[in-house]
């Protein structure tokens, strides 16, 4: 994942996900004695063929055979049975450690600061929570418990084997040096190209991701055959890794078999010889053939089980790069939580913050809002007015300085206390996909349906939910694609009034709207700013008329401070901006080449 810093702290092995494994230690424990029991009964067909051809054909010994035919079955069913639990087990414990394991991912994503998603790609962390896990899981499935059945049976085959005739098992190995090391390099490069194919993938989703939710402004700029380039140019590149990976398999399965085979065949070779010389009988070597194909299918396995490994390390990188990311803005343990509401009066004392190092976007801003206040915060593009709001909820923490409330450093809250004393309004509120009623309830999910009318009501919403044939559970559809702009200004006008909030952020909360809409949205958002400490960040003059201090913002700075008359009155950058709007257009147009 480009977006995170490669730290070399970081866990790059499967081992990084162990602990993942502990609550289902007995699970664990259970599917590997069912693997090494299931392991032991292997190796119990072939001798009972070896006395059914030593002995019980020769001697015409019928009633060995029936109770060998009777033996052979009862253990097949019991391996079956076997088989039957440890899957069950196997795959209770792999779902819980993918599910625990998205879990945790998804967690940590949660709290992690807005710096880190202004770096990543949504497309990117949905295929860490979702692809990546799977493969981690599909591990535990099919690779976890493989080991012990492997090393079980290859010390049980042995064993037999030198009992039996120990020259056939030295023939028998020869092969298994070369067998080893073709599996570790193997190894060596599968670990290459499933790492470039699980980068891709995040890349590749993050592109769908990308398209799909663009899929507006790709129609309306008619760019269809250039996402299509893109796409393609992704799938190529997702294509050509695959390719990659098919050959790697193609080419080492065939040669770790036939290597395999070649030992097999130097046994039939030496036990054919022995054979005819009376040194061997045929039962010995039809068990022996049995026994090697069990010495060898367990080198196949850790094979299949190396493509696996590989896949789930590979994916394991991915996620352990993501769970290392630190929590930049973190609670403190001794962060204090009040049963009432916070009053509403702002500080900044000497605040400066960058988004990276030595880049300040704010430096040393000082001043203070008294609860209540209405306050409205201008200037050009770029000068950090957005950016010093958001100190105020901890979406980022101040390189230096502090943001007070009530006297208090910001950090000295809890943060989930802090948030819900805030609420914000933002120029393209985003609606999650659901109902309407869901939407507002979004903002205090236990409010009484009184409240609910009651915010509805004040944000101008009641006549158009009405209107509508579901009325409060009509869906709003994916980031409320169903219903207008205007609505969805005024359902999260709704949304943050139900939530009764002393301080309020409004990010550019009525540009783009026509006059009529602007009228609805801006009489509910009177009703909202009514007693509460607010913030107005605006294109519209309209928003902050009736405010009772205006933040001049310039290249990182505060550089004016004042009521509207007073600084009209010093001619300086309000004044400009404010005449240049004028001369452009009557004040309820916007500007659309002047960031407000």
């Amino acid at each position: 994942m480009e977006e995170v810093n490669r730290t070399s702290s970081e866990k790059s092995s499967i081992r990084y996900f162990a602990g993942y494994l502990k609550p289902f230690k007995r699970h664990f424990i259970a599917a590997v004695l069912f693997s090494g029991t299931g392991a032991l009964l292997n190796l119990v067909p072939a001798q009972v063929i070896r006395y059914i051809l030593n002995e019980a054909i020769p001697n015409r010994n019928i009633k060995f055979c029936a109770y060998a035919a009777g033996i052979l079955a009862t253990t097949f069913l019991l391996r079956s049975l076997i088989l039957r639990f440890r899957t069950r087990l196997v795959t209770r414990m792999a779902q819980g450690i993918a599910a625990n394991l998205r879990r945790d991912v998804f967690f940590h994503m949660q709290r992690l600061s807005l710096s880190f998603f202004d770096n990543a790609r949504v497309g990117k962390l949905l295929s860490r929570i979702t692809n990546d896990s799977v493969f981690i899981q599909q591990f535990f499935t099919s690779g976890s418990h493989i080991l012990v059945a492997t090393a079980l049976t290859f010390a049980g085959v042995i064993s037999i084997s030198l009992h039996m005739n120990w020259q056939l098992t030295l023939i028998a190995i020869i092969p298994m040096p070369i067998l080893m090391a073709l599996i570790r390099k193997y190894s060596r490069i599968a670990h290459r190209i499933y790492r470039n194919l699980r980068m891709q993938w995040g890349s590749f989703t993050a592109r769908i991701n990308d398209n799909l939710g663009g899929i507006k402004e790709i129609k309306s700029f008619a760019r269809e055959e250039y996402e299509e380039d893109r796409f393609n140019d992704e799938n190529e590149q997702a294509y050509s890794l695959g390719i990659d990976a098919g050959d790697l398999d193609a080419l080492y399965d065939p040669l770790i078999e036939f290597i395999g085979y070649l030992g097999m065949v130097l046994v039939v070779g030496l036990g054919s010889w022995l054979i005819l010389h009376g040194k061997m009988q045929l039962g010995d070597l039809v068990a022996f053939l049995l026994y090697l194909d069990l010495l060898y299918d367990p080198l196949w396995r850790v094979s299949r089980l190396v493509n696996i490994w590989e896949h789930a390390r590979a994916a394991s990188d991915n996620i352990s790069r993501v769970m290392s990311v630190p929590t930049e803005v973190y609670e403190f343990p001794q962060a204090i939580e009040a049963t009432d509401s916070l009053r509403g009066t702002v500080e900044f004392k000497d605040v400066s913050f960058s988004y990276r190092e030595k880049e300040l976007v704010l430096e040393d801003l000082s001043f203070k809002v008294n609860a209540g206040e209405r306050i409205a915060v201008v200037g050009v593009t770029g000068s950090g007015k957005t950016t010093m709001l958001s100190l105020i909820p901890r979406f980022y923490d101040v390189d230096k300085g502090a943001v007070l409330i009530d006297g208090k450093d910001v950090r000295d809250y809890k943060l989930s206390y802090l948030r819900r004393n805030i609420g914000i309004v933002q120029q393209d509120p985003f609606l999650f996909s659901g109902t309407i009623k869901e939407n507002i309830l979004y903002g205090k999910p236990d409010a009484s349906e009184k409240e609910m009318e009651k915010a509805v009501k004040a944000a101008n919403l009641n006549a158009f939910i009405q209107s509508l044939p579901g009325g409060y559970n009509t869906e709003v559809g994916e980031r409320g694609v169903k219903i207008s702009g205007g609505e969805k200004q005024r359902l999260a006008i709704a949304r943050v009034l139900i939530k009764n909030p002393p301080i309020l952020i409004l990010d550019e909360a009525t540009s783009s709207l026509d006059s009529r809409t602007e009228i609805l949205v801006q009489q509910a958002l009177e009703r909202l700013m009514k007693g509460r400490t607010t913030f107005v960040i605006a294109h519209r003059l309209s928003t902050i008329k009736n405010v009772n201090r205006i933040l001049v913002m310039n290249h990182t700075r505060i550089v004016e401070d004042g009521t509207h008359d007073k600084l009209m009155a010093e001619d300086g950058l309000y004044a400009h901006l404010y005449k240049l709007q004028f001369e452009l257009g009557d004040q309820t147009e916007l500007l659309t080449s002047i960031e407000w």
